[in-house]
């Protein structure tokens, strides 16, 4: 459990502004940002930045600054400050611009804090309306003959069951599934569903389009000095171990980055994420 926040990068970023209240004009009414911020602030604890419209302080979900910054990365702050950009960008908290930044992960006590941990795992021995059942797949989502979402049928132990649902159905299994389960429930480009000989109830072309994947490349450099040396030793280790500090607590420069803006337009044409 815990979707990507079990192996990403650990990264805490909303995503600007402009992407929420996108989301409304195409019809995803209650998904602007003034809508979801105050559940962003809800779920947060940020331990370097005190409660304000921009972060939360009380949440389950720990963000903060790494305890350990290679002397690599002060290198690149002071570099972008030299060339006059700001250096102090929060990625955080959904106002991106241009400049350096340090970035706070969803860490606590130096390990990852995925969303299973701060939000499930707590309330699982607590909350008699919370019920997992693990091992179990969801095929398809059941539709009344007002093609309202009525349920879900699931496979587990290769049998296959059926769950009613009293309000409504969420349906959240991530970038690749998600679409998957509408089309085997009959939602989705009809040309295509009909070629796979399944019902179509509701047409809609989009279902299953448009995946993007994220700008991804590498530079390699060589280092001169002590900064070049691999600091993932037994003494690094023990500190971790006892402490929750040092190299082994953090994922090195990836906290580092910066956002350069190639023309003066109000939404960023390329984001962190």
């Amino acid at each position: 459990m815990g979707g990507t926040t079990v192996l990403n990068g650990l990264m805490y970023c909303r995503g600007d502004a402009s992407d929420y209240d996108h989301y409304e004009t195409l019809g995803a009414l209650g998904w602007g940002y003034k809508d979801v911020l105050p559940y962003f602030l809800k779920s947060e604890h940020n331990v370097q930045y005190e409660a304000s419209e921009k972060h939360g302080k009380g949440g389950l979900l720990t963000v903060s600054y790494y305890n350990d910054l290679p002397n690599l990365g002060r290198i690149i702050l002071a570099a972008g400050s030299e060339l006059g950009y700001p250096t102090d960008v929060d990625i955080g908290h959904g106002k991106l611009r241009e400049g350096f930044y340090r970035a706070q992960m969803t860490t606590r006590n130096g390990a990852r804090r995925s969303s299973a941990k701060a939000f499930v795992r707590p309330f699982l021995d607590r909350r008699p309306n919370l019920k997992i059942l693990m091992n179990a797949q969801v095929t398809r989502v059941l539709l009344n003959k007002q093609n309202a979402a009525i349920g879900v049928e699931y496979v587990k132990n290769n049998r296959t069951h059926i769950l009613r649902a009293r309000r409504e159905v969420i349906l959240s299994a991530g970038t690749i599934h998600s679409p998957v389960i509408l089309m085997h429930s009959g939602i989705g480009p009809a040309e295509h569903l009909k070629n796979k000989g399944i019902p179509v109830r509701v047409p809609l072309d989009g279902v299953g389009k448009n995946l993007k994947n994220h700008v991804s490349y590498q530079i390699k450099v060589d280092l001169l000095g002590s900064d070049g040396r691999n600091q993932l030793h037994n003494q690094s280790l023990a500190t971790y171990v006892r402490y929750g500090r040092g190299p082994m607590s953090s994922t090195g420069l990836s906290q580092i980055g910066a956002m350069i803006a190639p023309n003066q337009e109000k939404v960023p044409n390329l984001q962190v994420r």
